[in-house]
């Protein structure tokens, strides 16, 4: 059968040949199912199988030996010599934990996931928990698409600074990430698309606390100091600041709040 559709996915249209799935039954009556893969063209895609997954990995320069921060985002790429990605959802990590880069002894009995907002591999390591020691990672990344999720990619291995096994949390820590767990964060408009955002703060613990805006990189743009009681509402100018993602980070006391700004002037 050929047939062609027409659809909007990956910034750009694309004619698209349908698979099919025949169950023909041999002598013995039993079916057995033969797949007819179609292909799509489009200037990103072109001449692949719609049904094959690309399989991304962890960034090579993100990699052991290399130190994270828990600021920065994890960043998928397309493994060598596999599918270009067209008409993704999103991206799921999977993060289970190891003893150490040398050492891939697992810790974490049931791995975590955690899915990206959008169709861009960028995943903030924010979402690890906030411990003392440095910890390492296995780390698999799976694209999903409207129709399901797709397949998981190699696993490669990170090593991240304040994720230690969580046998390693005292009493002290759990309580900071008790407060941790209790602050919000409202950043409006966000997308930031003007030379002003709004930060609202909420559940703060102590009087003192600092906002900071992060690049990826965990470079510190801005840094400002307020004297507040449980909340914070103010301003942050950021005409000076080039179109891309940063980190919001709230620092108060022992524990710290971070939410994503995307800039777009």
């Amino acid at each position: 059968m050929d047939l062609r559709l027409r659809c909007n996915c990956w910034g750009g249209e694309y004619n698209t040949r349908v698979d099919v799935r025949y169950n023909l039954l041999d002598g013995a009556g039993t079916a057995e199912p033969v797949d007819v893969l179609g292909s799509t063209s489009s200037a990103n895609c072109s001449d692949i199988t719609v049904r094959a997954h690309p399989a991304i990995e962890v960034r090579s320069s993100q990699r052991c030996p290399a130190s994270l921060l828990r600021t920065n985002y994890l960043v998928g790429d397309r493994v060598v010599a596999t599918t270009p990605v067209c008409g993704v959802l999103n991206y799921t990590y999977e993060f289970s934990q190891v003893t150490s880069c040398a050492d891939g002894t697992v810790v974490s009995v049931v791995p975590s996931t955690f899915s990206t907002v959008a169709a861009t591999p960028y995943l903030q390591l924010g979402v690890l928990p906030n411990l003392s020691a440095p910890g390492a990672w296995d780390v698999r990344i799976r694209p999903n698409f409207a129709y399901g999720a797709g397949t998981f990619g190699p696993t490669q291995r990170i090593n991240v600074n304040g994720t230690s096994a969580s046998s390693m949390m005292n009493d002290e820590t759990a309580a900071e990430m008790q407060t941790f767990n209790s602050s919000s964060i409202e950043l409006y408009p966000n997308p930031a698309n003007g030379s002003m955002v709004w930060l609202n703060f909420t559940g703060l613990v102590n009087e003192k606390v600092q906002v900071r805006l992060l690049d990826l990189t965990g470079r510190e743009l801005i840094s400002n100091q307020y004297t507040v009681e449980s909340a914070l509402q103010t301003e942050m100018r950021i005409d000076h600041i080039s179109n891309g993602i940063y980190i919001v980070e709230l620092i108060d006391g022992n524990s710290k709040l971070e939410q994503r700004l995307v800039v777009q002037h």
